[in-house]
């Protein structure tokens, strides 16, 4: 009896912490310029990019929230436009963090929403400076799609272009979500079930 509640809760350790074992840092850097390759292509990284593109901190002397808010050299990816953006996977993953710097903006206000289907599960609004980048830890667990919106924040007196544009580098998500899908928690349970059921045998 001992032993079979011994190995469920083991089998519960293991998918609480394959999230851990299995963690992906998305880096932009393999990625082509964003005037030669439009938009991030699905896929990449093992997620799909809606209205996201990648930015080479090398090309150019401007100065600007893209080249502040580069961790690894040499791509960041930002909103294009500016405008709302969604990070997505047809299954659920747990999206750990990620440095979101503003592109232009300091005071930058950034949105993100956590979604599991159509059900909004997460929603949290972070303020950023476009001066350096600043890592934030969000741990959305078992999303299927991530929306970014920026908006706000006041120019940080760069030439050249204005907006309200987010920069995003290390994108850090974990592929196998560490919630339990209704099947594993159907057999959990059903191991649960069974121990209750075998005691109450005994005892009788």
């Amino acid at each position: 009896m001992k032993r079979l509640l011994g190995l469920l809760l083991a089998t519960g350790m293991v998918l609480g912490s394959s999230a851990i074992a299995d963690a992906t840092v998305v880096h932009f850097d393999d990625l082509s310029h964003y005037t030669s390759v439009p938009s991030i292509p699905s896929g990449y990284g093992g997620l799909d990019w809606n209205n996201m593109a990648a930015y080479n901190t090398l090309l150019g002397a401007q100065v600007s929230g893209y080249k502040n808010g580069v961790v690894s050299p040499k791509n960041v990816a930002f909103n294009k436009f500016g405008t709302p953006a969604v990070i997505s996977r047809l299954t659920p993953f747990d999206f750990t963090g990620a440095y979101l710097p503003g592109a232009w903006n300091n005071g930058l206000n950034v949105n993100l929403k956590g979604y599991n289907g159509v059900n909004l599960v997460y929603d949290s609004t972070v303020v950023v400076n476009s001066t350096s980048p600043t890592y934030f830890n969000f741990n959305y667990l078992g999303i299927t799609s991530l929306r970014l919106d920026s908006y706000g924040g006041v120019h940080g007196g760069y030439t050249g272009s204005r907006g309200t544009h987010l920069v995003l580098d290390n994108f850090t998500y974990n592929p196998v979500s560490s919630v339990p899908e209704p099947a594993t928690l159907f057999l959990l349970g059903s191991g649960v079930v069974g121990l209750i059921a075998a005691r109450r045998f005994m005892k009788s």
